[in-house]
């Protein structure tokens, strides 16, 4: 494979190749004496033999021709008077060739490029491709010369041709004619090759490096390119001479491998083809057509001799002139000329309804390009065109079509009961147009696309309706034409929109068939990128409504079917970020170094998602939340350095994007979360930058809902560092953040259930009445929270441990009714969520707090209860550290009402609770300290050996806690119930000096009886007084 320069491929794809074909390509091509043609040196010799036939030169002359170069020998006969009139005849018979030659490599050139200059005399191109012997051009054919500086299609003989003797450069004369601007023929030959020169790319085939011939047009380009820096190629099998640098050669091993490169080539110019738009591929068949249009009126204008006939031809030729311009203007992206164009067109031909189509498509297309009120004028006047192109043809079924999506793109543009009207006014226009062209592919296929827009903006049953007769338009299109991968492709698009919809097995089944339809648009175009790309995005969505194997199976097939798209276009940017994403999801669900892994695998590819598009703003954006979801899992400087890159992301986003509220708001985010690692004047500045990036959103999006629900975080989180007056003026600004949230959106319930939680954190500073103003105030805000979305379990459990929490501030009748509403809220959230094992372990707690209200019978019911709800968290989460120790605790303290055989039962299961606890977190102190209060409980309930064991055991319990960072104070009191003054003494001491308890508790404490009267005891006590 020979490496194709970018700026050629460039050249192939947008149309803008010239092939200048040289003598090469004629070598092994017979002429009706069955001789090959050969090169020059070939043709000079046989015009000598003729010469010395016909007696116009000598045998001697002949000779000394015969051991020159060809041009020397051409300007010895031009010096003896030879002209082309007295080997005319000759040569128009040495250059005619016979019937039998193989011209399938012409006609490949010709697909390649219809744009072909030679300084070939024969008529090869005029055999291979017929349609060329007429509108051919050469020196003194100035209407084909014309037409070639503005035609898609010609075939300039610079050198001219066999059929105009007059027109060939042969001569050293005619070469210094034609480059040296002599004659007004001449001039207008070489000012049309240097149009050309300027504006198009050359691709040299067949030309000798050198050759007299060729070397002036190589000296045109030279001087040209220095003033347009157009590039130009050849395909050679020698290296360039410094004088030629100009050119860019395409190296090949021998003249033997060109086919192959053209082949290569032609592959280019059919995946360009392939990818040309319906629209591009329709003007370009219209203006070949108008070309055709505009000749066969020309030549009619040449016989028809009524005056009036004329006019009316004329003006008919002027018109399609004016369309023709038209459309090149159209091709080229310039709508504004295009549509000026058409305008001519439309007021010399009446009814012209392509003039007035076209124009109604630029008009369109202008419009796409602008916005506000100018969009809209150049949209509304385009279906006036539309309307004029229908009432002069009514069956003009692409002008329908076209109708319906500028009436979709004006929708796009607005909202409401206003975008909905455009809307259904375009499913009019692709009814008739289906109704004119009951076959008519595109239209279904668009109609389809406009259902589905639509229905993004609805929900519920009208959105579902609208879903499905997108389908069904999918349906239509697929059945009119079975290769349609564009609408399988967006079918599946659709299936997935009403998925997101769906919930349970109904998403399910959605998605599958989705699948299936990304299946069936890749199996019509197994290159189908876009298929392979919204296939992974498809499976990446439902691998979120899944969780475990199940949820990862569908990440690692979607991983497979981005790798696919960007096999497919490896700059594919969309691709690589939302592979990130799905990396970033997999990871979300992963921990340790597997989810890490994960994480990095996610920077990769947004980081190539950005190479291949560096203003990637989205991708900027979900590097920046990846990160900050693995600063998440990290802690201390490792956590900090992920959360200022991802600051780094977010920066980079807005760069790309000042608008980006989104990047904002999550900036706000890491650095709130950033600021909760954080403590004291360090964590301010944090929340503090963070309340700018959430004031810059809302600067953004007035109404952005979300911002100031997370300013409402980030207020609440620093209050919750604070105390007294600046604590409580910071919840109050929370609130009201948390107040313009849902007045934003007032359906949304994160924002109710953010502000209960805070209005309980700040009834927590409080008490009495003011404490149980806040908690009602949040209990409401719950319930808020709760209408909106009836199956919210976590604020019904927040709920219920607010509850909780405000029932531990009453007592009798009045706590009792708290407590039972809370099991109720727990209740609730454990329906609407089964594995909810919070939910269970907090209901446990409140159990276990109303059953110490209790006492008999009914605190016994209400602790067996509590030990329920922690068999079922632990059940949920077998490692739930909390749920074991409060269990252990609980036991405790059913065990401490009771006395003999169940009493010791209670603590033994108590123990065992402990024990599993520290199993799982054997550094924590709690367990092991509780673990020794429950021992020594049951040993002050034994006697001898029996004690003696328990109070050992108790001892090695609180001296792990002590290890373990805990108290040291029941370890002392321990000792001194055990009558060990010299141990009770020193953890004593160390509890008094940490601070761990006070010396008035000390005071009041029984376990000290013993030795309240000693002298150390009291020197201790006195010097911690002091």
């Amino acid at each position: 494979m020979i490496n194709i320069p970018s700026e050629l491929k460039k050249a192939i794809e947008a149309d803008d190749l010239v092939l200048f074909i040289g003598a090469g390509l004629s070598w092994d091509l017979k002429n009706t004496d069955n001789e090959s043609l050969e090169g020059w040196g070939k043709m000079v010799k046989s015009i000598t033999s003729h010469l010395i036939t016909e007696g116009y030169i000598t045998d001697e002359l002949k000779q000394i021709c015969d051991a020159l170069e060809p041009i020397e020998t051409l300007k010895i006969l031009e010096k003896k008077g030879i002209s082309k009139r007295e080997i005319g005849g000759f040569v128009k018979h040495y250059f005619t060739l016979r019937g039998r030659n193989n011209f399938s490599f012409h006609k490949k050139l010709f697909s390649l490029s219809t744009k072909i200059i030679t300084t070939n005399y024969d008529k090869a191109f005029e055999k291979a491709i017929p349609g060329l012997q007429e509108i051919k051009a050469y020196k003194g054919k100035d209407y084909e010369l014309n037409r070639v500086k503005k035609d898609s299609i010609f075939l300039f003989k610079l050198h001219g041709c066999i059929d105009g003797i007059d027109s060939m450069v042969l001569f050293p004369s005619d070469y210094d004619g034609l480059y040296d601007d002599k004659g007004r023929e001449a001039e207008h030959a070489l000012h049309t090759l240097r149009i050309l020169i300027s504006n198009k790319t050359f691709l040299f085939i067949g030309t000798g490096l050198g050759e007299p011939q060729i070397n002036g047009i190589f000296k045109e380009i030279n001087r040209i390119q220095g003033i347009y820096d157009q590039k130009h190629y050849i395909i050679t099998d020698k290296p360039l001479e410094n004088s030629l640098n100009f050119l860019t050669s395409i190296k090949v091993a021998s003249y033997k491998e060109i086919p192959k490169v053209i082949d290569q080539l032609l592959e280019i110019k059919q995946v360009a083809e392939a990818e040309k738009s319906p629209q591009e591929k329709m003007l370009s068949e219209q203006l070949k057509e108008s070309e055709k249009e505009i000749d066969s009126l020309t030549k009619k204008l040449s016989k028809v001799q009524n005056e009036n006939e004329r006019q009316q031809l004329l003006l008919e030729r002027e018109a399609n002139n004016h369309f023709n311009i038209g459309v090149k203007h159209h091709l080229a992206g310039d709508y504004l000329n295009a549509s000026k164009e058409y305008k001519a067109a439309t007021e010399l031909k009446f009814k012209f309804y392509e003039a007035y189509y076209n124009w109604g498509v630029a008009l369109s297309s202008l419009a796409q390009t602008k916005s506000g009120i100018e969009a809209e004028a150049l949209y509304i006047e385009s279906f006036e065109k539309y309307h004029q192109a229908t009432r002069s043809k009514p069956d003009y079924h692409e002008a329908y079509n076209n109708w319906g999506a500028a009436l979709i793109y004006l929708a796009k543009t607005k909202s409401g009961i206003e975008a909905e009207a455009l809307y259904n006014e375009s499913f009019e226009k692709y009814y008739q147009a289906t109704r004119s062209k009951p076959d008519y592919h595109e239209a279904y296929y668009n109609w389809g696309v406009a259902l589905s827009d639509l229905a993004q903006t609805k929900s519920g049953s009208e959105a579902e309706v609208l879903y499905n007769e997108s389908f069904e338009k999918y349906h239509q299109a697929t059945r009119s034409k079975p290769d349609y991968h564009e609408a399988y492709n967006n079918w599946g698009n659709a299936l997935c929109g009403l998925a997101r919809a769906k919930s349970g097995s109904e998403t399910e089944a959605l998605y599958n068939a989705a699948f299936g339809k990304y299946h069936q648009a890749i199996q019509s175009k197994p290159d189908n990128h876009d298929a392979y790309y919204n296939w992974g995005v498809a499976l990446s969505d439902l691998a979120q409504t899944k969780s475990g194997i199940e949820a990862e199976a569908l990440y690692i097939a979607a991983f497979g079917k981005y790798h696919q798209a960007i096999q497919l276009k490896p700059d594919d940017h969309k691709a690589y970020n939302n592979w990130g994403n799905a990396l970033f999801g997999l990871a979300q669900a992963k921990s340790g170094l597997e989810a890490e892994e994960l994480y990095n695998a996610a920077f990769e590819k947004y980081h190539q998602a950005t190479r291949s598009k560096p203003d990637y703003h989205e991708a900027y954006y979900n590097w920046g939340l990846a990160l900050c979801g693995l600063a998440r899992a990290k802690s201390d400087s490792e956590a900090e350095a992920l959360y200022n890159e991802s600051f780094e992301k977010y920066h980079q986003a807005t760069q790309s994007k000042p608008d980006y509220h989104e990047a904002y708001n999550n900036w706000g985010v890491a650095l709130s979360d950033l600021a909760q690692t954080k403590s004291g004047i360090e964590a301010e500045a944090l929340y503090n930058a963070a309340f700018g990036k959430y004031h810059q959103a809302i600067q953004v999006k007035p109404d952005d809902h979300k911002a100031y629900n997370n300013w409402g975080n980030a207020l609440f989180g620093l209050a919750q560092a604070k105390s007294g007056l600046e604590a409580e003026k910071l919840y109050n600004a929370a609130f009201e953040k948390y107040h313009q949230a849902t007045r934003s959106k007032p359906d949304y319930h994160e924002a109710y259930n953010n502000w209960g939680v805070a209005l309980s954190d700040l009834a927590q500073t409080k008490s009495g009445i003011e404490a149980e103003a806040l908690y009602n105030e949040s209990f409401e805000k719950y319930h808020q929270a709760i209408q909106v979305k009836p199956d919210f379990y976590e604020a019904y459990y927040i709920w219920g441990n607010d509850l909780s929490l405000l029932a531990q501030t009453k007592s009798g009748i009045e706590a009792e009714k708290l407590y039972n509403e809370s099991f109720e809220k727990y209740n609730q959230a454990t329906q609407i969520k089964p594995d909810f094992y919070e939910a269970y372990y907090n209901w446990g707690i409140a159990l276990s707090n109303f059953a110490q209200t209790k006492s008999g019978i009914e605190a016994e019911k209400l602790y067996n209860e509590s030990f329920d709800k922690y068999q079922q968290a632990v059940q949920i989460k077998p490692d739930f550290y909390e749920a074991y120790y409060n269990w252990g605790f609980a036991l405790s303290n059913l065990a401490q009402t009771k006395s003999s055989i169940e009493a010791e039962r209670l603590y033994k299961d108590a123990f065992g609770k402990y024990y599993q606890a520290t199993q799982i977190r054997p550094d924590d102190y709690e367990a092991y300290y509780n673990w020794g209060v429950a021992l020594t409980k049951l040993a002050q309930t034994k006697s001898g050996s029996e004690a003696e064991k328990l109070y050992t055991k108790a001892f090695e319990k609180y001296q792990q806690a002590v290890k373990n960072g805990g108290s040291s104070y029941n370890l002392a009191c321990l000792y001194a119930i055990r009558n060990k003054k010299e141990e009770a003494l020193k953890y004593l001491e160390r509890s008094l000096s940490r601070n761990e308890v006070s010396v008035k508790f000390v005071e009041k404490d029984k376990d000290w009886d013993g030795l309240r009267g000693d002298s150390d005891f009291k020197r201790i006590l006195s010097n911690m007084k002091g």
